[in-house]
């Protein structure tokens, strides 16, 4: 019944990915995707998007004002440590399930271009994402889950974290 093949999953690792994991795996199960059941789903993405950290600007913007010499930051060595928490999570939720493939990716940059990026680089059919909307726009949903609903050329579910 369904046409997802790709699902990439958005989540950080700060606040909110439980439930967005949780409601991932309650999707796959309750809509029968999982590749498992005879269906579609072939591949889930799992992304963590980090903002670039303060010494990162120094480059950009010129070692003196910053100290750049002294501040440095190993992307691959954060990678490294970020990759297998996000796969222990996609575990614990039973995620992809048996027949699809799991991927995990680490970027870092702007959050919601990467998510952008990444989901047209996999040919996602939907993606996945929490949403903590504050106040005006954002009250509804947060900048970043706007800024990929307005952008995404696939589905996108924002699900709702709560305090």
């Amino acid at each position: 019944m369904s046409t997802y093949k790709t699902v990439l999953v958005a989540i950080d690792l700060e606040g909110g990915s439980e439930q967005v994991l949780e409601k991932t795996a309650a999707l796959l199960n309750q809509d029968g995707l999982d590749a498992a059941n005879g269906n579609n789903l072939t591949k889930l993405v799992i992304v963590n998007v980090g903002h670039f950290p303060m010494p990162t600007y120094a480059g950009v913007y010129g070692e003196g004002l910053y100290s750049a010499q002294e501040l440095t930051v190993d992307f691959n060595s954060m990678r490294s440590h970020i990759l297998p928490q996000l796969e222990d999570a996609a575990s614990a939720h039973s995620l992809p399930g048996k027949n699809a493939k799991l991927e995990v990716v680490v970027e870092f940059g702007r959050p919601a271009d990467l998510i952008l990026d990444v989901a047209e680089r996999e040919s996602a059919d939907l993606i996945v994402m929490g949403s903590h909307g504050k106040h005006g726009i954002r009250l509804i949903l947060g900048s970043t889950a706007n800024s990929v609903l307005h952008h995404a050329k696939c589905d996108v579910l924002a699900v709702r974290i709560d305090k």
